[in-house]
């Protein structure tokens, strides 16, 4: 896990050499234990090291990718290529590790994730007579790329976002992973593409402009935070699309060869398969076993790993199956899990620690627990809203909060429960699909099972309200009345389509989410719901035996029944990782939400005209009105963050992250060692 950045000069070698030393130390938070510079032209390739990169360990004959001085003592030579590094030591922790990294005299390389089935991928290559001098997945991912070019993504199991330089064919090679988890953006002109993992990065180069992008900012405010697509919130800046490649030659020309393109897609189940029981045993299995080899290959590091655990299904089936890995390798560590609670009365209804306790006793693990209070929220805020880079329409505190408590421990990778509910069609709006789409002879049946959810007769009713419609012929006038109300869901699709929209929309938004509250702690998450090959046998499930007799995710229950406690197994009630901000909002926060709202420029440029303290007033028994309030007072920060003149990092970033560097090389089966002498 890490932070890279690149500058692509098409056709001038007039690079800048401080601009991407400027840019990667933006991104110290996702890197602390190393960073690197490469800076490429016609007088060759240089690396050099910067204040982070560690000093006097081994260096070993034959590994040249080393830097030799200070990136402060970069000259102005010809350079067109430069790439940067933050590195957060997860595997091979030896300085074999650091990036930018080369690989047969031919490719750099800056990557940002793991790729997790780098093992078997490592064998598979050396059998190819491929040899290797690190124990690292980057090294692996120049070799794939080396053996089966751009197909090799379809071998890679993981998240990334990376840049190859390919020197003999002056040529990049760009890629996002399946799902998005590890982002990417960037700033494209005539003359230069300049990338990086995180926005404030980007704004660090002299020749990105920063300026808001005020249409992208008034849908913003008419309907929701949409992370997933390639507009962001700053003019001209860029997501690059999840499951994407770009490979294309460096000339004056290239800036029209920058169109990146899918490598991956997946069929969705639309059939009306009926319910069997014998079939449902097996699916369970299947299941089970997949969740546990994809948890196995992300307990794949050199550093402590933990969970993070909310108590619901998801989360527990995760903690259950790392303890199950761990208990099996004998480890004599317990597992240590960490949780956002809250047990006061006003924030009761938030609160998972029964079920949190309930497994916590049962297996015998670590549970380290925070209850935030509304001062550690407000104290927090300005961070959030600087790492997250784009304004939001959520606190993100139960995020913020719980990787907050991992990182005053000695965990620095996390093992999390995200996005099973997106594909087993775990949350309450999916039943107006489900029932819309029932046929009329199924519908009391169904609706008195699924009416023991709570909170769930609001969604049978809107089901089925629109199945009549559907029936009526109306779908057409339905969803255009919906759209002007701002409702984008389509009520009519069937529910393993909308399972896939959100899939490749909303989820994508969370992962957005989730990388940049935990990698802000320095802590790398991992996802073992989204390992490839579960996500594919989700999508080709029927979806009844996702939403069966009264039970949302069936065969994710069936699969841990009988391991999990069953009131883990067969609750109800379903939390989203919840937070009382409404209570925050409305109580503990109002005076300050006021003044910060009240108090911007920007908002009032905006002619927002939402009463606020109306809005405030019904915060707490209106999810819109939270909504709202949310937006306003995160675009009220985003913009004094981003755009005030001489503004500065939140305090809490400004301690030296770079303080302690503990990188040892074991490189006794070496020869020819020599000792490498860092410094500036």
């Amino acid at each position: 896990m890490c932070g890279i950045t690149g500058v692509i000069n098409f056709a001038s070698e007039a690079l800048e050499a401080q601009s991407i030393r400027r840019m990667t130390s933006e991104l110290r938070h996702r890197g602390p234990d190393d960073e690197g510079y490469l800076l490429a032209g016609r007088n060759g390739c240089r690396t050099y090291g910067g204040d982070c990169t560690p000093d006097k360990v081994a260096r070993p004959k034959g590994v040249d990718y080393l830097p030799v001085c200070h990136i402060a003592e970069a000259d102005n030579s010809p350079s067109s290529i430069a790439l940067g590094h933050r590195r957060l030591s997860i595997l091979d922790l030896s300085i074999l590790g650091h990036q930018p990294m080369s690989f047969m005299d031919r490719y750099w390389i800056v990557h940002n994730g793991e790729i997790y089935n780098y093992v078997e991928l490592r064998e598979e290559l050396i059998d190819e007579g491929y040899e290797f001098c690190s124990q690292s997945d980057t090294e692996v991912i120049m070799a794939a790329y080396d053996k089966w070019g751009v197909e090799c993504l379809s071998r890679f199991n993981g998240m990334w976002a990376f840049a190859i330089y390919d020197i003999y064919d002056n040529k990049l090679f760009v890629s996002r992973d399946r799902f998005g988890i590890k982002p990417l953006s960037f700033y494209l002109d005539d003359e230069k593409l300049v990338f990086a993992s995180e926005i404030k990065a980007l704004l660090k180069h002299s020749g990105v402009e920063a300026k808001p992008n005020i249409p992208h900012i008034q849908r913003f405010l008419k309907g929701h935070c949409v992370e997933y697509n390639k507009e962001t919130a700053f003019e001209n800046i860029w997501h690059f699309p999840a499951a994407s490649f770009v490979e294309f030659q460096i000339s004056a020309h290239s800036r029209h060869r920058f169109q990146p393109e899918a490598f991956w897609d997946c069929e969705v189940n639309l059939s009306n398969q009926e319910y069997d029981e014998m079939q449902a045993q097996a699916l369970a299995g299947e299941y089970r076993d997949l969740l546990e080899d994809a948890v196995r290959l992300r307990l794949r590091a050199d550093v402590k790993v933990g969970s993070a655990f909310s108590g619901g299904l998801d989360s527990s089936s995760i903690v259950y199956l790392v303890n199950e890995s761990l208990r099996a390798r004998n480890a004599e560590e317990k597992q240590q899990t960490f949780s956002t609670v809250f047990k006061s009365e006003e924030a009761r209804h938030c609160d998972e620690s029964e079920f949190i306790n309930e497994l916590t006793q049962e297996l015998g693990i670590i549970s380290n627990q925070i209850e935030p209070t509304a001062e550690m929220v407000r104290r927090s805020y300005k961070k959030m809203i600087y790492a997250m880079d784009t304004p939001q329409e959520d606190t993100h505190m139960a995020g913020m909060m719980t990787y907050n408590l991992i990182s005053s421990s000695d965990v620095v990778v996390s093992i999390d429960g995200q996005g099973a509910d997106e594909l087993q069609a775990g949350y309450l709006p999916y039943l107006v699909n489900y029932f819309c789409n029932l046929p009329f002879a199924r519908l009391l049946d169904e609706a008195k099972s699924f009416a023991q959810i709570p909170a769930a007769a609001a969604q049978i009713r809107l089901g089925i309200i629109f199945n009549l419609l559907r029936h009526c012929r109306l779908t057409s006038l339905v969803c255009l009345v919906l759209r002007w109300l701002g409702k984008f869901n389509n009520p009519f699709i069937l529910p393993n389509q909308r399972l896939f929209n959100d899939l490749v929309g909303n989820l994508r938004n969370l992962f957005y989410f989730g990388d940049r509250v935990s990698m802000i702690h320095s802590l790398e998450t991992r996802f073992p719901f989204m390992d490839y090959r579960v996500v594919e046998f989700w999508l080709r499930l029927p979806i009844v035996y996702k939403l069966h007799a009264g039970w949302t995710k069936y065969i994710a229950r069936r699969a841990f029944e009988g391991r999990l406690p069953d009131k883990i197994t067969w609750r109800k009630d379903k939390m989203g990782w919840e937070t009382p901000q409404a209570h925050w909002l409305r109580v503990d926060l109002r005076d300050w939400v006021l003044n910060t709202i009240n108090s911007s420029q920007f908002l009032a440029q905006l002619d927002v005209r939402w009463d606020v303290s109306a809005e405030l007033e019904a915060a707490e028994a209106s999810p819109r009105a939270r909504q709202r309030i949310l937006k306003l007072l995160n675009l009220a920060i985003w913009h004094e963050t981003f755009f005030t003149e001489g503004n500065v990092k939140p305090a809490e970033l400004q301690s030296d992250m770079c303080a302690s560097n503990s990188i040892e090389l074991d490189n006794s089966n070496k020869p020819g060692k020599e000792i490498w002498k860092f410094g500036k």
